[in-house]
């Protein structure tokens, strides 16, 4: 399916928001790329109808919290079916595929979202998948969506309180360890948590944001960039051998780009339901600021992929020591058009 046939088929589902998205048996969502790879989204101002504008007429309301299902729902409407971030069925396969998994191996997760890589390596690579995230919400939902699906029995859904995978050391093929740095405090502690259940001969991936050499970390809202050098050195001293660190900041700013370019043209025609329009406006401005981030040069997207050479360390490896960011200015953010779309639409 092309890019923009995919896109239209995520966003066709616009008004029935209340249904779950679930992924087919076959497939799930392909990633956004294509014509509209690498365009800067610039919707013009979206027309209110006379629905929005009369519940803008309404007296203001004490704002009722987001309900998180139907935040994860409004999430999957921007990156495709069990997906909460850019990525996508194709990533998932190019990952699967250097981790060299065969059927019936255990792979674990951390940073699972709602499941897309573990249905992409059980469906399509028959192995069992460990998946953890630490939000209650996600993993609730993420089972739920699973539910029924022939592959589901394969997968299987941890919150990560602590990182307890009920698995003994030297057990898993691969493992895979989605923006532990960034997002987490404690990414340093999971990194060598994770390590001691990679069996030798294992490949451990780790995708996260990290600042540029040359420049200070972006100052983004709960993203703290990690160092590049620091965490291979960690990997390094957890028993791995580094294969290769892929650089896919382009990839990630194109994909933002055309993602938002979609929910962009959809806003030009009507606002969704506010609760959905609510959580479209948080996301685009912090991905707005990302996307920026990434364009200026001062923030990069990169997967570390490294083997198990030898046993892991008992001891902790020292954390990855995350970049200074208050002497960076953020560039113009390249999706300004779209923000003032969301919020015109909002208001």
């Amino acid at each position: 399916m092309g890019s923009e046939n995919a896109a239209v088929s995520r966003l066709n589902g616009w008004w029935g928001w209340e249904q779950p998205l679930r992924p087919s048996a076959a497939k799930d969502a392909p990633a956004v790329s294509g014509q509209n790879a690498g365009k800067t989204p610039s919707p013009e101002p979206v027309r209110q109808t006379a629905e929005s504008q009369e519940r803008s007429d309404d007296p203001p309301k004490k704002a009722a919290p987001l309900d998180p299902a139907l935040s994860l729902h409004a999430l999957q409407i921007i990156w495709g079916a069990l997906e909460i971030r850019p990525g996508g069925r194709a990533a998932h396969i190019r990952l699967a595929e250097k981790l060299g998994v065969n059927p019936g191996e255990t792979v674990i997760e951390t940073g699972c979202g709602l499941g897309g890589f573990a249905a992409a390596m059980a469906s399509g690579f028959g192995a069992d998948v460990i998946a953890a995230d630490r939000n209650p919400a996600t993993v609730k939902e993420a089972n739920r969506l699973l539910e029924g699906v022939a592959y589901g029995n394969q997968v299987r859904f941890a919150l990560l309180k602590e990182p307890n995978f009920e698995l003994p050391a030297d057990n898993a093929a691969a493992a895979v360890l989605r923006e532990p740095l960034s997002h987490d405090a404690d990414g340093a502690a999971l990194l060598t948590e994770i390590a001691v259940r990679v069996r030798p001969g294992g490949v451990l991936a780790l995708a996260d944001f990290f600042a540029a050499d040359e420049l200070d970390a972006p100052a983004i809202a709960d993203l703290a960039p990690a160092d590049l050098a620091a965490t291979e050195a960690a990997i390094e001293a957890a028993g791995f051998k580094l294969l290769g660190t892929d650089d896919e900041s382009i990839a990630t700013a194109q994909q933002i780009a055309a993602a938002w370019s979609a929910v962009g043209g959809r806003l030009e025609k009507a606002p969704p339901p506010l609760p959905v329009l609510k959580v479209l406006q948080i996301e685009s401005k912090r991905w707005a600021s990302i996307s920026a981030a990434l364009a200026g040069g001062g923030l990069t997207f990169k997967t570390i992929v490294a083997r198990r050479v030898a046993p892991a360390p008992k001891v902790k490896a020292a954390a990855p020591a995350a970049a200074d960011s208050r002497r960076f200015r953020l560039p113009k953010p390249s999706l300004q058009g779209l923000k003032k779309a969301i919020d015109r639409a909002w208001n």
